[in-house]
């Protein structure tokens, strides 16, 4: 690869991708919550959602849980209808309204316990799902992108050793600015199919944060 060098003469580059890729410790569980609700009249299945929502905000309130920390994430209403083959058209059943949530809490064995036997005998009757997170995305950010330039580096010598050829000064170093990775396994639970669920014994393995970039090169000129 080439570019302008000024006064006419071709720049040498070369452009070599870092992928970084760092383990953290989750220090906070996400829960999850999903509530539905099903009715043939729009005001009954908003009052029918509403119910099971406030409801679980004051299973969650009532184990030491704020009920400002449960966020909404998404609220939705659509119709139902099934195919009525004896009339030949699309016959509208109701009205299907879901409310998700999101509660984020230190990683606490007791609390959690307290929170699982409260929501799963909840007439809020919600599906709930667990991962985990880091508090300090700021500083999982940073290792990631210090690990991702690191990476180009030891490639960029490597290539450029087997080319024979000599690292110059790094011209630029490209990236977008985007959300930095984080994988985490995610359990989800029934509460209206198994009411007797018991909460899990949570011992979370290390979340996997990645990113990358690219960083150019000058290839330096024989002498």
């Amino acid at each position: 690869m080439t570019e302008p060098a000024g006064a006419g003469v071709p720049r040498r580059t070369i452009t070599v991708q870092g992928n970084g890729v760092v383990s953290a410790e989750p220090d906070r569980v996400v829960l999850r919550f999903g509530i539905r609700a099903f009715d043939p009249a729009y005001e009954a299945v908003m009052e029918k959602l509403n119910r099971r929502v406030e409801t679980l905000r004051q299973d969650l309130d009532a184990v030491g849980v704020e009920r400002t920390r449960l966020k909404t994430t998404n609220f939705n209403v659509h119709t139902k209808s099934k195919w009525e083959e004896d009339q030949g058209e699309e016959v509208f059943l109701g009205y299907v309204a879901e409310h998700d949530l999101r509660l984020t809490l230190p990683i606490d064995q007791e609390l959690l316990n307290r929170a699982f036997a409260r929501v799963a005998a909840s007439a809020g009757e919600p599906t709930v799902s667990i991962s985990f997170d880091v508090a300090d995305r700021a500083e999982l950010r940073r290792r990631v992108l210090r690990a991702a330039v690191e990476d180009a580096c030891r490639s960029a010598e490597i290539m450029a050793d087997a080319a024979d050829v000599d690292l110059g000064e790094i011209i630029r170093i490209e990236y977008r600015v985007l959300e930095v990775q984080v994988t985490s396994r995610s359990l989800a639970f029934d509460m209206e199919a198994a009411p007797s669920v018991p909460a899990p014994d949570i011992i979370p393995s290390a979340l996997r944060a990645e990113d990358r970039v690219n960083v150019v090169w000058e290839i330096r000129s024989d002498l």
